[in-house]
């Protein structure tokens, strides 16, 4: 229940949708347990790079998480070995990674590659400080927590998902992010008392020190207290280093590693006060509930209203004849028009231009589309020559471009279009390229012209 009920990963429901499943983490240190054990059949050896390859499909973030978690559990458990059985331990280890790797390495490899493309800006490591949670958030309730109305008055988010704090130490800054949906690392306080119980044991010692571990990581590469940056540098600033770990730029997401290792401590702990009182198990176990979900319990989540849909797409979803969709105004730089347009292409099924990626090009890979957003290049006969040779059949203006934008449903707008309608000629594209042509379709949401 508390793992569920963690606050890093109810607040990623608002923003991350890769985060609505976090099972894969867990289930990988199981597996590692299993495949670590003496005692254990070799089939075993292979579970950790199966369940790795699960992260990896999911989620590289996750995945990167699960292979330090394994690395993490690995020493720990060689650790506790007697030494009569560590070199037992040892051979169980490698083979275990060997089998790791060639699970996981054709995909791996293959992502890799993708990762070394000059036009793709993937080393985002630089903004690690700039999203590094202060200190203090490890002990505070993050924003959707339903008991932290006092710290988050607001319920709305202002942007990129950062809350309005009464506390000037966790308010955003132009150079630092704030409290939000990438720095909500707090770590409830039932967990806490109950990995106190937890700590007395062996087993509650060994997963409390692997929640610390990934606690410490999750503050970034350097100390934040109070709203002040220390001179304290922390692990995070060597992992960075690493080769092919220089990608990430949200070090508070390793607390849903972290996680794993509280809720089981606190587990251990709860058990302890059970074995204690034997006699009052039924009202221990159930105060311990009813304190976790009041804890973490969740504000609600605030509804979306999908955008009205062209009748124009609809038609187009009947039309299988081929030929892409270049939507306009222009999704280049990941704005919620990509988004839309991506839903939109759900509807379709066409091939569109632009999409939402979690890293962007630093050029756009069809090469001959800059004039579209480029005022040095141009927006003629080129670029309508371009758009043909590379197979698009319809350019579709949306008259109104903010389209995502009023979307919640609280606000009353349920997906209508907002703002002023824009004239077609107020797109360089559609007046120099397309002027004097007439438009193959028209109604309130879009303008369209084929590329003939």
């Amino acid at each position: 229940a508390l793992f569920l009920l963690w606050p890093i990963h109810l607040i990623a429901l608002t923003g991350h949708l890769e985060k609505l499943f976090v099972g894969m983490l867990p289930l990988t240190l199981l597996a590692g347990l299993r495949a670590f054990d003496p005692g254990r059949a070799r089939g075993w050896l292979a579970a950790p790079g199966l369940a790795l390859l699960g992260a990896l499909l999911q989620n590289g973030n996750q995945f990167i998480f699960a292979a330090l978690g394994l690395a993490l559990v690995g020493v720990q458990t060689w650790l506790a070995a007697p030494r009569a059985e560590r070199a037992g331990r040892t051979t169980r280890l490698g083979l275990a990674a060997a089998a790791s790797v060639v699970i996981c390495g054709p995909l791996l490899w293959t992502i890799v590659q993708v990762m070394r493309d000059p036009a793709l800006e993937v080393a985002l490591g630089a903004h690690a400080v700039y999203y590094s949670p202060d200190a203090l958030s490890l002990f505070l309730p993050g924003p959707r927590q339903l008991w932290g109305f006092w710290l988050f008055p607001v319920d709305g988010h202002l942007r990129d998902y950062v809350w309005a704090s009464t506390l000037p130490a966790l308010t955003a800054t132009g150079e630092w992010y704030g409290t939000g949906l990438e720095t909500a690392v707090g770590i409830p306080l039932t967990a806490i008392a109950l990995c106190v119980w937890g700590w007395r044991h062996a087993a509650g010692r060994a997963w409390i020190v692997f929640g610390l571990a990934f606690a410490v990581l999750c503050l970034g590469p350097r100390l934040r207290v109070g709203g002040v940056v220390t001179a304290a540098r922390l692990p995070y600033d060597v992992l960075q280093r690493v080769p092919g770990l220089d990608v990430m730029r949200t070090p508070g997401r390793f607390m849903l590693l972290g996680s794993i290792g509280f809720a089981i401590g606190a587990g251990v702990g709860l058990d302890a006060l059970l074995r204690r009182r034997p006699r009052h198990a039924a009202p221990i176990v159930a105060v311990a509930a009813a304190l976790a979900a009041i804890e973490c319990w969740p504000k609600p989540w605030p509804q979306t209203a999908l955008p009205a849909v062209p009748e124009f797409y609809r038609r187009l979803a009947r039309d299988r004849s081929g030929g892409a969709v270049l939507d306009l105004p222009h999704g280049f730089d990941r704005t919620d028009r990509s988004s839309a347009y991506m839903y939109y292409q759900t509807v379709h099924g066409h091939p569109i231009a632009w999409s939402h990626l979690s890293r962007m090009h630093r050029r756009f890979p069809n090469e001959g589309l800059d004039g579209l957003w480029r005022d040095d290049m141009p927006a003629g006969p080129t670029v309508r020559a371009r758009l043909r040779a590379l197979g698009y059949r319809y350019v579709v203006l949306h008259r109104y471009p903010w389209i995502f934008l009023g979307g919640r449903v609280a606000d009353g707008l349920l997906g209508q279009p907002w703002g002023t309608p824009t004239a077609p000629e107020a797109e360089r594209l559609i007046r120099e390229a397309f002027a004097g042509d007439t438009p193959v379709h028209t109604e309130a949401l879009v303008t369209v012209w084929e590329v003939r």
